[in-house]
C-alpha cells in the first residue's frame, strides 16, 4: 500500500514537472502564463531587476546640473549619461537616506546658490515612505520627519572635512526646506562616484540652460520653476502621421504584429470585429484589445487574479514592466509620470508625453472625448494590470522636421501679453510656466508654445518668435 502511495506521489510530481517545461518551452517566459506566475514567479521589484530596467518611482520628471556660473543644465532623458548620472544619485541616496542625520537646525540654504548640485524634480509630491521603499532601505526617522516633497537636491563635496547635503523640497515653500547630511568619509565611494559623473557632463557636453526663478528672487512665482535662457535653440515644429499607415492606408499587418505584443499566445486570439473600418477589436476571450485608427490603444484583462495588497512602488513596477514588455512601440515615445490616484488595491498611474524632453500638451478636449485625463494611463489590481490605454503619437521626423531656429524666450513679454488679455490677472501669483508643443490634429502637426498657468487661467502663446541676427 505504501510502496502504490510513493508511486502516485512520484507519478503526479512527474507530470506537473513535464507541465512546467512544456510552458517554459512554448511561452518562453512563465510571467505570461497566468496559471504558473501567480504560484511560482511573481515577484515585487528586486534592485538589480530596478536597476537593470530604470524602473524607479523616484526617475525625475526634470534632472538639472546647477552651478554658479552657469545656473541649471538639463540632462535630458535622451542623453546617453542621463543613467549614468541617475544611478549614481540613486546609489548616493541609500547611503545619506539610511544613515545620515536629519539636520534640525540652521539648514545652510546657501548651499543651494553657491555650490555645485544636482537636482531632481517632479510634477507631484512625493511621500517619504515611498522614496525609502523605493530605495528599498529602511529608516523610520526619515520617513516620520521629511514633509512630503517635488524637489531633490543632491550636493556632493570634494572636501574630506565637509558634509555632504540632501535637501528635500516643497518647491512652493522654499523658505522650509529640509535636510540630510553625512560625512563625506562615510559616503565616499557614492559620493566620488556622483561628483565624477556631474563633472564629466560638465565638462564634455553643451547642455540646454535654465534659469530659476527661486534664485533670481521671483516672487511672482508660487513654485521654483526653470524657464529656458534667452537664445536657446528648439525645434519649432514636428510633424505627425497616422500609426501603421502606409500610403494613406492602414496596413494590417503592421496593427497586428503590434497586436501581437499584448497576448501571451498570438495563435490565440481573434478579430472579433471588422464591421467599423476605423475601430477593431481583438481577443482571446479574457484579454481585449481595442484599437481606433485614430492612433488610441486599449488593453483590458478580464481574468483577474486575487494576489496580495501591493505599495505604490511594487505596482509602479509592474506598470512599467508591462509597459515595456508589451508595447512593442514604447521605446518610440518620450514618457514621464506624471500623476496617480489610488483607491483600495487599485493604483491608477497617469504618464505625460514628451519631444526632446519638452512636454507634449494633448488638447484637454480631445482627450475628453476619449474618456482620457492623460495621453497614457495605466491601472494596476492588486498586481495585475487590468488596463492599459494610450494615444499613440508617431512623430514623423525623417521627412518634414524643420532644423531647430533661433526664437524669443523672453518669458517677460509673455507674462504681459497674458495680462493684456486678462487684466484681472495682474498682481496674481503664476503657478506655472513653461515651454510645450501644443498638438493640431487638423493639420498633423505640435508646434512650440509658452504656457502660463495661474489659479484662475491657462493661457498660451507661441513661440515662434525668430530672433533677428
Amino acid at each position: 500500500m505504501k510502496n502504490n502511495m510513493f508511486k502516485t506521489v512520484i507519478l503526479i510530481a512527474l507530470i506537473v514537472l513535464s507541465l512546467y517545461q512544456t510552458t517554459r518551452l512554448w511561452f518562453d517566459d512563465l510571467s505570461d502564463l497566468n496559471l504558473f506566475y501567480d504560484i511560482i514567479n511573481y515577484n515585487t521589484p528586486t534592485e538589480e531587476s530596478k536597476k537593470d530596467n530604470g524602473y524607479y518611482f523616484i526617475k525625475p520628471d526634470i534632472m538639472a546640473l546647477y552651478s554658479p556660473e552657469e545656473e541649471y543644465s538639463l540632462i535630458k532623458k535622451t542623453n546617453k549619461k542621463f543613467q549614468e548620472l541617475f544611478s549614481n544619485s540613486i546609489n548616493f541616496l541609500k547611503v545619506i537616506v539610511a544613515y545620515g542625520e536629519i539636520v534640525e537646525d540652521d539648514i545652510p540654504t546657501d548651499i543651494l546658490w553657491n555650490k555645485s548640485n544636482l537636482l531632481l524634480k517632479y510634477p507631484f509630491l512625493i511621500k517619504s515612505n515611498l522614496l525609502v521603499k523605493d530605495l528599498n532601505i529602511k529608516n523610520l526617522d526619515f520617513e516620520s520627519n521629511i514633509n512630503n516633497f517635488n524637489e531633490i537636491i543632491i550636493v556632493p563635496t570634494d572636501d574630506l572635512n565637509e558634509y555632504v547635503f540632501v535637501y528635500f523640497i516643497n518647491d512652493k515653500y522654499y523658505n522650509d526646506i529640509q535636510a540630510l547630511r553625512i560625512k563625506r568619509k562615510d559616503i565616499e565611494v557614492a559620493n566620488n562616484s556622483l561628483s565624477q559623473s556631474m563633472k564629466d557632463i560638465e565638462k564634455n557636453q553643451v547642455l540646454p540652460s535654465f534659469m530659476s526663478t527661486r534664485n533670481m528672487g521671483l516672487d511672482l512665482f508660487t513654485n521654483n520653476v526653470l524657464l529656458p535662457e534667452k537664445g536657446s535653440l528648439y525645434t519649432d515644429v514636428v510633424y505627425f502621421k497616422k500609426p501603421f499607415y502606409i500610403e494613406d492606408k492602414l496596413d494590417s499587418n503592421l496593427l497586428e504584429d503590434y497586436v501581437n505584443g499584448f497576448f501571451m499566445n498570438n495563435i490565440k486570439w481573434k478579430l472579433a470585429n471588422d464591421e467599423d473600418p476605423e475601430k477593431f477589436t481583438y481577443t482571446d476571450e479574457s484579454v481585449f484589445v481595442y484599437y481606433d485608427t485614430k492612433g488610441v490603444v486599449e488593453y483590458i484583462n478580464n481574468d483577474i487574479q486575487n494576489r496580495k495588497d501591493l505599495t505604490i512602488i511594487d505596482s509602479y513596477y509592474i506598470a512599467e514592466k508591462f509597459i515595456n514588455k508589451k508595447d512593442k512601440i514604447i521605446n518610440k515615445q518620450e514618457y514621464s509620470l506624471t500623476s496617480y490616484i489610488v483607491s483600495g488595491n487599485e493604483t491608477k498611474f497617469y504618464f505625460s508625453y514628451k519631444y526632446n524632453d519638452i512636454n507634449v500638451n494633448v488638447p484637454k478636449d480631445y482627450l475628453e472625448t476619449l474618456n482620457m485625463n492623460y495621453p497614457m494611463e495605466i491601472t494596476v489590481l492588486d498586481g495585475q494590470v487590468i488596463n492599459y490605454k494610450r494615444i499613440i503619437l508617431d512623430l514623423d521626423l525623417d521627412d518634414f522636421i524643420k532644423p531647430p531656429e533661433k526664437f524669443s524666450v523672453d518669458y517677460i513679454s509673455v507674462i504681459n501679453g497674458m495680462l493684456e488679455k486678462y487684466p484681472q490677472e495682474q498682481g496674481k501669483k503664476i503657478n506655472n510656466m513653461f515651454l510645450g508643443y501644443k498638438i493640431n490634429y487638423l493639420e498633423e502637426n505640435m508646434k512650440l508654445n509658452w504656457t502660463v498657468i495661474t489659479d484662475n487661467i491657462i493661457f498660451n502663446n507661441s513661440a515662434r518668435t525668430v530672433d533677428q541676427e
